[in-house]
């Protein structure tokens, strides 16, 4: 999997210049070529699932995403943040403007929202935990993970919907560990 982008490391080699930012990321669909972005927040990645689901942190990135299909042959267009290959074929996720340009056909318009805790490769648990939560809410989502961070796509227009429910999971998990610390486990 390819990922480049908001809250995403790039490759050194990427001829678009990096930037440093605060993890919210830019809005490519604003117009012109815009700079990759990686994350300038140093922090330790996290294991525990109590501490994850207190820290979610869950954000959304600007614009209309959208997966397509890229056909055999076809190039990758400039601005794919996520990319994976099947056998059937290629998988992207763009901008509903940049598919659009490069003739691309969108199977699902999304909203990304990412996860700003910068949770572990290894930490067990998390995307279950969002997963129950959103499709208790029967919120579809489809997840993507960073080397730093989870990255949910959703329905578009259930955006705000989905980032209800990872706030309020985030506010019951951190209620939690409060009472804990309070009584004293």
């Amino acid at each position: 999997m390819t990922t480049q982008g908001p809250a995403n490391v790039v490759e050194a080699e990427s001829a678009t210049p990096v930037v440093q930012h605060d993890c919210r990321g830019e809005d490519p669909s604003a117009g012109k070529a815009h700079a990759q972005t990686q994350c300038s927040l140093p922090s330790a990645p996290v294991v525990d699932l109590d501490q994850l689901l207190s820290s979610l942190d869950a954000i959304q990135e600007p614009g209309v995403w959208v997966y397509a299909e890229l056909p055999e042959g076809k190039p990758m267009p400039r601005n794919v943040v996520f990319s994976v290959r099947e056998r059937e074929g290629q998988t992207v996720v763009l901008t509903e403007r940049e598919a659009r340009e490069a003739g691309l056909v969108p199977l699902f318009k999304a909203a990304w929202i990412t996860l700003r805790v910068h949770s572990a490769l290894e930490a067990v648990g998390l995307v279950a935990r969002v997963s129950v939560d959103l499709a208790a809410a029967k919120i579809p989502c489809n997840i993507v993970a960073g080397a730093r961070h989870d990255h949910l796509l959703v329905p578009y227009e259930m955006a705000s919907q989905a980032l209800g429910v990872l706030r309020r999971l985030q506010s019951v998990q951190t209620s939690k560990r409060v009472a804990e610390v309070t009584i004293g486990r």
